[in-house]
């Protein structure tokens, strides 16, 4: 957590929308989950851009869910925090 919120505050939506374009639709939804607090206007970009989600992925292991997202339909066994709750840096 100490270079990230420098890495995004770096980045613009069309460097993040150009990385993961030809990454798998789990891939972009998992990128806009994380982002969703730190830079939600990326986030909203990457939403726009992926096939709405139908089923739930995982972010983590198959262990017992931390949280729910049911705008990205991810289960979130990994983080010990909610991306929407991290400080925006943009």
């Amino acid at each position: 957590m100490e270079w990230l919120p420098d890495v995004v505050y770096e980045s613009k939506v069309e460097m993040i929308l150009a990385e993961i374009d030809e990454r798998t639709d789990s891939v972009k939804r998992r990128t806009g989950y994380f982002l969703q607090g730190m830079y939600p206007e990326a986030s909203n970009a990457i939403f726009d851009v992926i096939q709405k989600p139908a089923s739930k992925i995982r972010f983590g292991s198959r262990k017992q869910a931390v949280r729910n997202d049911e705008k990205w339909k991810i289960s979130d066994t990994a983080l010990p925090f909610s991306p929407k709750e991290m400080e925006r840096v943009k």
